[in-house]
């Protein structure tokens, strides 16, 4: 059993996790073996003591003989990257992402043996359809989970890896797998009727093209309903690197909760998005941002603040199964001489800083992170932060 206070359940979420090449690089030892360990080493205690911990594994772990790389459409990381996240405690990770097929079909079954020899659940992506079928359900302190995991695409259009009748249930799909083709006529025509009247994804969507996938995902979330307490989505969805949330994920997001999902927890952009709080405390957060990944790899990302994550806290008494509470922390991913990548709380890192220019820039930039996150006026620092 976790460490937590004895009355309150905590379950916690992170995002996008991943590790890139010069990352991989840094982790390699002088046995040829990957430790990366000291990526999470300031943070790993009070990780540890989360009842239960969810992150979205955005890279396949597909095996040595597969080739370790980190370049656009074709991730693969060592296994040994999966015993960090136990040690940190991560218990469930969402699979379903646009990267889940970048070493294909062979990687995907790969990923899953791999997170099961940890011992690291998982939901999106699956070896059978018997597993597709059967809503991962968590009973922890006696209230009981659902977990469903969706992603908007597979970079498809990339890696040239398609669904067919055969393997469909391999990866839950929010619609169909993205063809690098020039608009044909009735979509051009659509797309010129669609901005005439002002249409838009949130309200189309569900007539378009997407429609049997959506379909899927709402029997999921009725079954879900049927066999749990709380039903959670794991949504990847979204702009990479957007300012904000999309109409589409925006969409998404509402069409979970009104078939029943009680909350929608968002990746992929690799940046922070807002949240929203619902009607009988249901609520929506767009984008965690990246939990790890080196930061400034791209020079156009530096505004956009890539090395700010959300780890999202909601918070049950156990004797009556309500939720309590929802707060959010601030983890930083900080570069050190070596340009080697670990986290660290922003507010501790920030505390620790000498230069006073330095100093107050960090404060703007944890600040703003927390108010695009909570949609409120928040103007000091501090380590967790009250949503509900």
């Amino acid at each position: 059993m976790k460490k937590n206070d004895k009355n309150e359940l905590k379950i916690s979420f992170v995002g996008d996790i991943m590790s890139k090449m010069q990352q991989n690089k840094l982790c390699l030892k002088d046995d040829g073996k990957y430790d990366f360990e000291d990526m999470f080493k300031k943070i790993k205690y009070e990780l540890q003591e989360c009842d239960y911990l969810i992150g979205n594994l955005e890279t396949p772990i597909a095996g040595i003989e597969n080739k370790y790389t980190y370049i656009p459409f074709s991730f693969n990381t060592p296994s040994s990257f999966l015993s960090a996240l136990k040690t940190i405690g991560v218990d469930l990770v969402s699979t379903a992402n646009n990267h889940c097929l970048d070493r294909g079909f062979e990687g995907l079954n790969n990923t899953i043996d791999n997170l099961d020899n940890y011992g690291i659940k998982h939901t999106g992506t699956f070896k059978t359809e018997e597993d597709r079928n059967t809503i991962l359900i968590e009973k922890i302190e006696g209230i009981k989970f659902a977990f469903i995991s969706y992603t908007y695409g597979t970079n498809a259009h990339i890696n040239k890896e398609y669904l067919n009748e055969n393997n469909y249930f391999k990866v839950n799909l929010l619609r169909k797998q993205e063809k690098n083709k020039k608009n044909n006529l009735i979509k051009r025509i659509y797309l010129k009727i669609k901005k005439l009247f002002n249409w838009n994804d949130q309200t189309l969507f569900l007539y378009y093209k997407d429609k049997k996938y959506l379909k899927r995902l709402q029997r999921d979330i009725e079954k879900a309903k049927n066999e749990s307490d709380y039903v959670i989505f794991c949504m990847h969805s979204g702009g990479q690197y957007n300012k904000k949330e999309d109409r589409y994920t925006k969409g998404i997001a509402k069409f979970a909760i009104k078939k029943g999902v009680d909350y929608v927890v968002g990746c992929h952009p690799h940046v922070v998005h807002g949240s929203k709080l619902l009607k009988e405390n249901k609520f929506i957060a767009y984008s965690l941002g990246n939990f790890c990944s080196t930061p400034f790899t791209n020079s156009k990302q530096k505004n956009d603040l890539p090395d700010y994550t959300i780890m999202l806290n909601l918070y049950f008494d156990k004797a009556t199964k309500k939720l309590t509470k929802i707060t959010f922390n601030i983890l930083k991913s900080i570069l050190d001489k070596n340009n080697f990548t670990y986290l660290d709380f922003a507010d501790k890192f920030w505390e620790k800083i000498e230069n006073s220019e330095e100093k107050e820039r960090v404060k703007r930039d944890i600040i703003k992170i927390a108010n695009i996150f909570s949609n409120n006026k928040i103007e000091k620092i501090t380590h967790e932060y009250k949503i509900l």
